[in-house]
């Protein structure tokens, strides 16, 4: 991915891999995650949200200032958005 981050890619590596691990095919799974107030960089979140989906999760973002992708990730999970 030219001209991201290598602490975005990480970021985007360690959801894909909690997905992993706390979903679940038989049932779902809710992930609240606490957003920091540093930028983040802007991404097509759609790998983000398929690694959710797969594993049955309600992705809830708390807190933070208002990011479109990390919006469309909870509402394409079903989640609530707090900002």
């Amino acid at each position: 991915m030219p001209g991201v981050s290598l602490k975005v890619l990480d970021t985007r590596r360690a959801f894909q891999a909690l997905c992993q691990s706390v979903g679940s095919p038989r049932g779902g799974a809710h992930l609240f995650v606490f957003v920091s107030s540093e930028r983040i960089e802007p991404s097509d979140p759609a790998d983000l949200i398929q690694a959710a989906q797969r594993g049955n999760i309600t992705v809830h973002p708390i807190g933070g200032p208002y990011h479109p992708e990390i919006r469309g990730i909870c509402h394409a999970t079903g989640g609530f958005y707090v900002p």
